[in-house]
């Protein structure tokens, strides 16, 4: 293989690497936005980031009622803090 061979097969690897890249983009774009899309990927991490923050307050507010509530609503965000819902 000659030196322009390998670098065109190493130039398809790369496009190849970028579609995949950018379809995990558009994937995460997806579920943070609630499968509403992005029109693009310019917004960097912002939806994302977004999507931390509001699960972050709603940890804050379960681990509040936890340690400030008692009895049923207390076992409810618990349960809710260790991933299991309780009915």
């Amino acid at each position: 293989m000659d030196k322009a061979e390998h670098l065109k097969m190493q130039a398809q690897i790369w496009k190849g690497e970028a579609r995949a890249q950018a379809a995990t983009v558009r994937e995460c774009y997806q579920a943070c936005t609630g499968a509403t899309g992005e029109p693009g990927d310019w917004n960097g991490a912002a939806p994302v980031r977004a999507v931390v923050s509001e699960r972050d307050w709603f940890r804050n507010a379960l681990e509040h009622i936890a340690g400030s509530c008692e009895g049923r609503a207390a076992e409810i965000a618990r349960a809710a803090l260790m991933g299991r819902t309780q009915s």
